[in-house]
């Protein structure tokens, strides 16, 4: 009774669902009867032909034909994928959520086509024809036999025999004579002591072809077809790709590797036709070469190589995301788990394109590159996230948290590296949701069974401390905090992160933060009015050209010795650092001016007393910062930037306590303590353009102000790219409109203290900013001073 589900052993369900003993509809068994007497004379038959055969027993329902073929496979009778939908359908752009919704089926039990009853031709209409049904494979042992032929530790080697033979037979049958310069070339290359984890279509095709097996019952099969748009072999050849077996890859990129060979090389045969169909759609779109990542060797990358944790641009971030498996985990997973990945991003690869990848068989690298434009000025500009998956234990040196880990324990990482602007938006929409989606789902589909835990990794630690001691946070954790709108959410050493950087954004989530954020800013600011007239414009008097031709921002640090700060790269060529030939001419909004009408106007000339050390030292500058010191006043303010400046009468300050004292300078204060996520302005000279006057058409000589946050402080803790002439140890990170002529100029809290002066902005994210942090450049102004005595003792 409890095998045949009629007793329930005091269960609330049938322990065995009544299928022992149940009786097995007419309609299979009839089917099933088809199927041994077509068995003796095909292994593999195409669906139209099939249905034919049927009909001449009045079986003529699709449906249940289809229902009896699920059925037959499932007690082993013979293979049918017609419940399976191809890789191109299962592809869907919604965003990641950090949320359970991994159960969405993309089976349906009847295939769309199966439904229509009345023309078989219908059946292969490619606008309707979603399912891997093509053919059936009455005897089962020929799909493994085909398999076989493919996965097999000497396939370098039988590729090599294969094509050797064909050569000296001088034929081929069905296709072109492979004597061929470039596969001759190729055959060259080929080391038959090696099995490379890569193959062509006419490779495998050449393959199957070979043995006589597969072969003689593909030509049966084509021969009784009432299709023959598409082959066996065609129809193989989807079939694995399907499951992961083969996965579409293209060799021309920047930078293939896999199993530690490099195919970049191999670019110049990617013009061969991959298996001979007369679908001329389907050939055009047919993938040239394969990648089989059950073939790929034990070795492991050089970790130090290949991928680390920390960055030294600070401009970019490191994301990471990993799953636990407590208990170990099944062979193979990172094997089917890179295979998913690799082929949806191929597949369906929409506004990314792969540039590198570096693939084991227990981790793989991708550089994907995606196109994004400024709406502003439509200028497109190419953001670049690299893409790192590794499946360890807690020795590994590449096991984020293992701290935290026990014995036996497993941990699949991903990790995403890119720019950190807009909340690490561009890491995730250029790729990295897309990977850690489909890895995950992938998770809960197939090893439904596995006990696993998904986490977080907190990314300041990854860039701050050894990544053995990163502290984590729960997926449900994540989940919460943002379902309760939290903005920050903090690490167990304190470190303070964004929300959305951890779990990504969607673009309406993003506007209403950026919205809150504009609205919460400003409410106790000191007015910008009682700090512009302490903040000048820098500029650099060609005598040569007659007028200014460099211009920039700053502020008086010290009234009484009339020391400015502002921006090294103002006054100095950015790539070279070498002072730019001029005179320094200064700026100033006038003490008598009006509150609201803040307009400079040029008053004095000024000279570099301190600059970063590191730039004579060694040529490179860690330091974007110089302090000047006014010298002398011109007779006349002048309003213009042209030849008037230089024909003024100039008035000694330098060295001069009295006369320095009576320009009654306004100075701000410094702090060198600031706060995340706290309100700050930038104070400068825009010479970006304002209204019908473009940029560089005209010097600006009113001064303005941005608001923003400070997000972050980055410092740099290792040794930096030798290449590199501007290398900053410290930087403080905020969102901001960045203003072109505000280089220099002092970024101010709402008590208004300089926290720091801007640098530069972000490449790719222009409300992205950078500042050089106060207590960086205080040293030089308490240099400046001590040279300022030694000059007066002398």
């Amino acid at each position: 009774g409890i095998a045949t589900g009629r007793e329930r052993g005091g269960w609330a369900y049938p322990i065995f669902r009544g299928h022992l003993g149940a009786r097995i509809p007419r309609m299979r068994l009839e089917v099933r009867d088809v199927v041994r007497s077509m068995r003796d004379r095909f292994k593999v038959v195409e669906w139209g032909y099939f249905l034919s055969e049927l009909k001449k027993r009045r079986i003529d329902n699709a449906a249940d034909v289809g229902d009896a073929l699920h059925f037959l496979a499932n007690i082993g009778e013979l293979s049918y994928f017609g419940d399976v939908l191809e890789t191109s359908c299962l592809h869907e752009d919604r965003a990641l959520e950090f949320d359970d919704e991994e159960s969405t089926t993309f089976t349906s039990k009847v295939p769309p086509h199966h439904q229509n009853t009345d023309n078989a031709s219908d059946l292969h209409d490619p606008t309707v024809s979603l399912g891997l049904s093509d053919f059936i494979f009455l005897n089962p042992r020929w799909l493994i036999a085909a398999v076989a032929c493919i996965l097999r530790h000497d396939l370098t080697t039988e590729i090599y025999e294969v094509r050797r033979a064909l050569r000296n037979a001088e034929h081929l049958e069905g296709t072109e004579s492979l004597s061929m310069d470039g596969e001759s070339s190729l055959d060259m290359d080929l080391k038959t002591d090696v099995n490379y984890p890569v193959i062509t279509a006419r490779d495998a095709c050449l393959l199957w072809q070979n043995k006589k097996f597969t072969k003689k019952a593909a030509e049966r099969a084509l021969q009784y077809s009432n299709n023959r748009s598409v082959s066996p072999y065609d129809f193989l050849e989807r079939l694995l790709i399907r499951f992961g077996v083969f996965v579409p890859i293209d060799l021309s990129i920047d930078k293939t590797c896999l199993g530690g060979r490099d195919y970049s090389g191999y670019c110049e045969y990617s013009y061969y036709p991959a298996v001979a169909s007369d679908n001329v759609v389907e050939a055009a779109h047919a993938p040239k070469f394969f990648f089989l990542p059950s073939l790929l060797g034990p070795g492991d990358p050089n970790i130090s190589d290949i991928w680390t944790f920390k960055t030294v641009e600070s401009w970019k971030t490191t994301i990471c995301d990993t799953i636990l498996f407590p208990d170990g985990v099944p062979p193979g997973l990172m094997e089917r788990i890179t295979a998913s990945i690799l082929s949806d991003l191929y597949t369906n690869p929409g506004q990314l394109r792969i540039k590198e990848i570096l693939c084991w068989r227990s981790a793989f690298f991708l550089k994907i590159g995606s196109e994004t434009s400024e709406n502003s000025n439509g200028i497109v500009s190419e953001s670049i996230v690299e893409i790192f998956a590794t499946l360890v234990d807690q020795d590994s040196q590449l096991c984020v948290a293992s701290d935290s880990m026990g014995v036996g324990m497993r941990r699949l990482i991903f990790s995403g590296k890119g720019q950190c602007g807009d909340k690490g938006s561009k890491i995730w929409k250029g790729g990295y949701r897309r990977v850690l989606k489909k890895a995950i789902k992938h998770v809960v589909h197939e090893y439904s069974g596995l006990e696993i835990e998904r986490q977080a990794v907190c990314p300041q630690c990854l860039a701050k401390k050894p990544i053995s001691q990163a502290s984590i946070w729960e997926h449900s954790t994540i989940t919460s905090l943002r379902t309760s709108g939290e903005q920050v959410i903090r690490c167990r050493y304190g470190h303070m992160n964004d929300v959305s950087l951890i779990c990504g954004t969607t673009d309406e989530q993003s506007q209403v933060l950026s919205t809150e954020t504009q609205a919460s800013v400003g409410d106790t600011d000191i007015p910008v009015s009682d700090l512009l007239k302490a903040v000048v414009i820098v500029g650099i008097w060609d005598e040569n050209a007659q007028r200014i031709v460099r211009a920039g921002s700053g502020f008086i640090v010290d009234r009484k010795r009339g020391f400015v700060v502002t921006a090294g790269h103002t006054l100095m060529d950015r790539y070279t650092w070498r002072e730019v030939k001029g005179k320094i001419v200064i700026g100033v909004v006038p003490n008598n001016s009006s509150r609201a009408d803040p307009v400079a106007v040029y008053r004095y000339f000024a000279r570099i007393v301190v600059k970063d050390p590191s730039i004579n030292d060694n040529g490179v500058c860690k330091l974007d910062t110089c302090v000047l010191q006014i010298t002398t006043r011109m007779e006349t303010d002048v309003l213009e930037s042209g030849k008037e400046i230089g024909e003024q009468p100039e008035t000694l300050l330098m060295n001069n306590p009295v006369a320095m004292k009576e320009q009654n300078f306004k100075q701000l204060s410094v702090s060198q303590k600031f706060e995340l996520d706290e309100a700050v302005r930038i104070l400068g000279f825009n010479q970006g353009g304002e209204g019908l006057i473009g940029p560089g058409e005209e010097l600006n000589r009113c001064a303005d102000f941005a608001r923003g946050y400070v997000v972050m402080k980055f410092a740099v803790y290792s040794e930096q790219r030798p290449n590199q002439t501007f290398q900053p140890t410290q930087e403080i990170v905020v969102i901001c409109p960045t203003i072109f002529g505000h280089s220099g100029g002092p970024c101010v809290n709402q008590q208004g203290e300089v926290i720091g002066i801007l640098s530069r902005a972000d490449p790719a994210d222009r409300q992205r900013c950078y500042l050089v942090p106060s207590s960086e450049w205080l040293p030089l102004v308490k240099v400046a001073k001590r040279m300022l005595s030694k000059s007066r003792a002398v």
